[in-house]
C-alpha cells in the first residue's frame, strides 16, 4: 500500500530566535510512502536522511503501525533547497495517508457551505495534523514553518514553546524569487529592530513587517529599487529575496529569478475521499474533538 502527498515552500517574513512568522509559497514537495512488511525505514532523499529517518519512526509508532515504510521526496524544482520543514510536510502526511489506505480512509469534512478540508482516519481515530507538526518540531525545525507548509497561509508562532500566535489566509499574489548571497545572519544585534518588526507583524501588517525584514537583512538599496519597480513588499528566506506584487506585469519586468505565486493551500494526500462527512459526523469520532481547524 502506498500513497503521495504534496506539501508547499514557505517562506520566511520575520525571524528572531524565539519567534517567527512564515507563509507559503506555490512550489510544489512531493512524498510518496510506501507501507513494508518488515521495519525497515527508506529515505529516498539525499538531504537530512538521518533526521527523516528518525521522524518517520516516530510517526509510524505515533500512528501504531508496527512495520516499515519507503519515502521517495521529489522537490517541484531542482537546484533548491527546500526547508527541511516543507520537506517533512509531505513525508508525515504521505505516511499517515499510506497507513489509512490499510486501516483507515481519507475523507472530507464539509465545514460550512463553502469551507472544506481533507483529513485522515486510522483505526476509526482522527489523525491531528498538528500531532504530526510537534514531532517533527522536536527536531530543532521552526515551528511557523511547519505549521505554514503543513496548513497553508501564514503563521506567528512562538517557537520555543511551539505556540500558535496569528494565522490567517495570504492575497494569492504573484511572486519571484531571487537568489542572493552575503546576506546577513547575525540576530542579535539587531535585536530591538526585530521586535519591531515582530509586533508589526502581529498586528496584522505584515507586508510592512515583511519590507523591514528585508531591508535589515539584504541591500537597502536592492529592495528599495524592487519597491519602485511596483512590488507590494519584499522579504527575505534563507538564501533568497522574494518579491511580491497583484500584477503579473512587475513580475515579468524582472527578468531573472523564479516566477511563482502565493498559495493557502495546506498539505493533503492524493487520494480520492471516501465519504464526506457533516460536522455533526465527524465530531463523534475518536480525536475529533482535540482536532486543529484551518
Amino acid at each position: 500500500m502506498e500513497c503521495e502527498a504534496i506539501s508547499h515552500l514557505t517562506g520566511s517574513m520575520v525571524y528572531l530566535d524565539d519567534r517567527a512568522g512564515s507563509f507559503t509559497i506555490d512550489m510544489k514537495i512531493r512524498a510518496r510512502a510506501r507501507l513494508l512488511n518488515n521495519d525497515r525505514i527508506q529515505i529516498k532523499y539525499p538531504r537530512n536522511r538521518e533526521i527523516l529517518k528518525r521522524i518517520s519512526k516516530n510517526v509510524l509508532k505515533f500512528l501504531g503501525y508496527d512495520g516499515g515504510i519507503e519515502v521517495w521526496v521529489k522537490p517541484e524544482l531542482r537546484g533548491i533547497e527546500f526547508p527541511i520543514e516543507s520537506i517533512c510536510s509531505a513525508l508525515t502526511i504521505a505516511i499517515a495517508g499510506a497507513i489509512s489506505t490499510e486501516n483507515g480512509s481519507v475523507n472530507i469534512l464539509r465545514i460550512d457551505k463553502y469551507l472544506m478540508e481533507q483529513f485522515i482516519e486510522i483505526d476509526g481515530g482522527v489523525v491531528n495534523k498538528i500531532d504530526l507538526v510537534r514531532i517533527c518540531a522536536k527536531y530543532a525545525m521552526r515551528f511557523d514553518m511547519l505549521c505554514s507548509s503543513m496548513f497553508g497561509g501564514f503563521f506567528l508562532c512562538d517557537n520555543k514553546n511551539h505556540e500558535i500566535m496569528r494565522r490567517g489566509e495570504m492575497e494569492k499574489l504573484h511572486a519571484i524569487l531571487l537568489e542572493r548571497k552575503n546576506l546577513i545572519r547575525d540576530t542579535e544585534s539587531i535585536r530591538n529592530e526585530l521586535e519591531i518588526i515582530w509586533d508589526e507583524a502581529l498586528k496584522g501588517n505584515l507586508y510592512t513587517a515583511m519590507r523591514l525584514n528585508a531591508r535589515i537583512f539584504c541591500d537597502k538599496k536592492f529592495v528599495d529599487n524592487l519597491i519602485k519597480s511596483g512590488a507590494l513588499t519584499v522579504t527575505v528566506s534563507e538564501n533568497f529575496i522574494i518579491a511580491l506584487a497583484r500584477g503579473e506585469e512587475i513580475i515579468k519586468n524582472l527578468n531573472r529569478g523564479i516566477r511563482t505565486r502565493i498559495t493557502n493551500e495546506p498539505t493533503k494526500v492524493l487520494i480520492n475521499p471516501r465519504k464526506i462527512l457533516k460536522m455533526r459526523e465527524f465530531m463523534k469520532m475518536d480525536g475529533a474533538r482535540g482536532y486543529y481547524f484551518i
